[in-house]
C-alpha cells in the first residue's frame, strides 16, 4: 500500500470515527436535503454513506441550486450536467466523498473529455484532454462528482473576479462586493451554498484572498505538496493547487486524498506524521506565534482588517498560546517586483503556446488590456532578468525562513481592506492595490503553508478572514490550530438572505 492509499484509507476512518467531534456541524444529518446548505462535504457524503440519499439526489440538487442562483452571482464558466449524471450511471468509487457534488476552477485541474478556458475566448477552441490530471484523478477516486468549473479572470492575473467573456462574478455576502480573485467563482459557489467545497489555485493569494471575501477556510499547501503532473510546475513552483471550503476537516481529507509526489517533481516537502485530517481533529501543542500588524511591507490596514487580526490575537492567546508582536526583515517591495517577471514569464509561456498550437500570434484585441500589458512586459524581460529574479526569491526565501526557526506561525491579514466593489480594479492606482493585497505573495515565494482562517465580520457582516502561515511541509500544525480555532469560534452558517432557495 502506498502512502498516497494509506493517508486515504486512513484519513476516511478518522473522518468517519471522529464524525460527531471536530465540526461545527455535529449531527446535521437529516434525512432530506433541507439542510444542504449549512453542511459540509463529509456530512453529505454520510448522507450517501447511510442511505438517507443517492448520489443522484445530491448531483440534482446542487444542479438546480446552481441553476437559481448563478445567474445572479455568475460563478459558473462550464456545465458538466450529463457528464456528471453518466458517471453515477457507470458508478462511483467507494471513496470517502462518494456522491458529493464538487466543481473544478476553469484553471489547471486538467480533466478528460474537457478543456480548461482560464477566463479567455482564447481557449475556448482548444482540444479537450485526453486524460485526467493526477489531481482530478484523486478527486474522482476519492468519490467528487465533477459537474462543471467555475468562473476566474483572465488567465487569473487579478485579485478580483471580473472577466470580460463571462462578466462580473459577485460576492454572495453583497452582490455589489467582488468575491476576490483569482479563484472567484470557487469560493462564491461554496459561500451561496451551491457545493460545500470547490476546487481552487493560488499563485499570489488568489485561494485566500477569495476565501477571506467569501467567509471561508481557505488554505494553501506547501510548494510541491499537490503535484502538478503530468505537466510541468506552473509559475515555477509560485502556484499551488487546492480548495476552499466550508469547514477545517474537508480540507483536511482532501490535502490526504490529493497529495504526495509524482516522479520528476521539482518540490517534495517532509511527510506529516499520520493524516491531515487526524491533524485537524486533535487540539495543537502551545504554539509561538508573532503577529504583525501591518502590512509587510509595512502598508497600514483598514480598521476593519486590524480589528481582525487584533480579534485573532485574542482569540489565540486565550487558546493558550505565545503571541508577540513581531515581522520578518526584508524589502518586500522589492522581492514583489522580481516575483512578478517569474509571473510574467509564465503567462506569456501560456500565450505563446496557444499562437504555437494555432499558427496565429496573439493580437491585442483577443485579450483584456491587462493581459496585453503583462504579456507586453514579459516580452522585453532578458534571460538575465529571469535568472537574477529566481536568485532574489530564493535569498528572501531564506531571510523568511529563519524568521520562522523562532516562530511556528505567523499571524497577519489576509487583506488590507475589505471586499472592494465590483469595477474598482479598472480605476484603482498602484498604490490602492498594493495597500488591498499586501501580505498574501510573499508566501507563494517560500512555499510556504497559508491559510485563510473565516473568523471576524465588519459591521455590514461582510466576511473578513485572517491568514496564518506555518513552516515549510507544516500543513498540519495549521491544521491543528485552524481546528481549534473552528471549535472556539464557529463560522459556518446559512448562506446569505439572497442565496437561499
Amino acid at each position: 500500500m502506498n502512502r498516497r492509499t494509506f493517508l486515504a484509507t486512513t484519513a476516511g476512518a478518522v473522518v468517519a470515527s471522529t464524525l460527531g467531534g471536530i465540526s461545527p456541524l455535529q449531527g446535521q444529518l437529516p434525512s432530506s436535503l433541507t439542510e444542504y446548505d449549512t453542511m459540509d462535504a463529509i456530512a453529505l457524503a454520510e448522507l450517501v454513506r447511510t442511505m438517507q440519499v443517492s448520489p443522484e439526489d445530491l448531483l440534482e440538487h446542487a444542479i438546480a441550486r446552481c441553476e437559481a442562483l448563478n445567474p445572479t452571482i455568475k460563478a459558473i464558466s462550464q456545465k458538466y450536467y450529463d457528464m456528471a449524471r453518466q458517471t453515477i450511471r457507470a458508478g462511483l468509487p467507494e471513496g470517502p466523498l462518494r456522491g458529493v457534488p464538487f466543481l473544478l476552477k476553469d484553471m489547471g485541474a486538467t480533466m478528460k473529455g474537457t478543456n480548461v478556458w482560464n477566463g479567455s475566448a482564447l481557449f475556448q477552441g482548444m482540444p479537450p484532454a485526453k486524460e485526467d490530471g493526477v489531481l482530478v484523478a484523486a478527486y474522482k477516486r476519492s468519490g467528487l462528482v465533477i459537474f462543471g468549473r467555475t468562473s476566474c479572470p483572465e488567465l487569473g492575473i487579478h485579485a478580483v473576479g471580473e472577466p470580460q467573456m463571462f462578466g462580473p462574478t459577485r460576492n454572495p455576502w453583497d452582490l455589489k462586493l467582488t468575491p476576490g480573485g483569482s479563484s472567484s467563482g470557487s469560493a462564491a459557489v461554496v459561500a451561496a451554498g451551491i457545493v460545500p467545497v470547490a476546487h481552487a489555485n493560488d499563485s499570489g493569494g488568489s485561494l485566500r484572498i477569495p476565501a477571506s471575501c467569501c467567509g471561508l477556510f481557505g488554505l494553501k499547501p506547501s510548494r510541491g505538496r499537490i503535484s502538478w503532473a503530468p505537466g510541468p510546475e506552473a509559475s515555477c513552483g509560485l502556484a499551488v493547487e487546492h480548495v476552499v471550503s466550508k469547514s477545517v476537516r474537508d480540507s483536511a481529507l482532501l490535502l490526504d486524498l490529493s497529495s504526495g509526489q509524482q516522479p520528476g517533481d521539482w518540490f517534495w516537502p517532509p511527510h506529516p506524521e499520520g493524516s491531515f485530517a487526524a491533524a485537524a481533529a486533535r487540539p495543537p501543542r502551545p504554539l509561538r506565534i508573532a503577529v504583525l500588524y501591518t502590512g509587510l511591507a509595512g502598508t497600514s490596514l483598514d480598521p476593519s482588517c486590524l480589528s481582525a487580526v487584533k480579534q485573532a490575537t485574542s482569540l489565540c492567546s486565550g487558546l493558550g498560546h505565545h503571541v508577540e508582536e513581531a515581522a520578518p526583515k526584508a524589502d518586500f517591495m522589492h522581492v514583489k517586483a522580481e516575483y512578478l517577471k517569474i509571473l510574467f514569464s509564465s503567462l506569456a509561456i501560456v500565450l505563446d503556446g496557444i499562437a504555437t498550437r494555432r499558427g496565429k500570434a496573439i493580437e491585442e484585441s483577443e485579450v483584456s488590456f491587462d493581459t496585453w500589458w503583462v504579456y507586453q512586459r514579459a516580452q522585453a524581460l532578458t534571460s538575465k532578468e529571469y535568472g537574477r529574479a529566481l536568485q532574489t526569491l530564493q535569498l528572501f526565501s531564506r531571510t523568511i525562513g529563519h524568521f520562522f526557526e523562532k516562530y511556528n506561525v505567523l499571524l497577519l491579514a489576509t487583506m488590507g481592506g475589505p471586499p472592494v466593489p465590483i469595477g474598482w480594479i479598472d480605476t484603482a492606482l498602484d498604490e490602492a492595490q498594493e495597500r488591498q493585497w499586501p501580505n498574501t505573495q510573499a508566501f507563494n515565494i517560500t512555499g510556504q503553508p497559508a491559510m485563510n482562517v473565516p473568523l471576524y465580520r465588519d459591521e455590514r457582516g461582510v466576511p473578513i478572514g485572517v491568514q496564518f502561515v506555518g513552516r515549510y511541509g507544516e500543513e498540519a500544525v495549521l491544521l491543528q490550530l485552524a481546528g481549534q480555532l473552528e471549535r472556539a469560534q464557529p463560522w459556518i452558517t446559512k448562506p446569505p438572505a439572497q442565496m437561499r432557495h
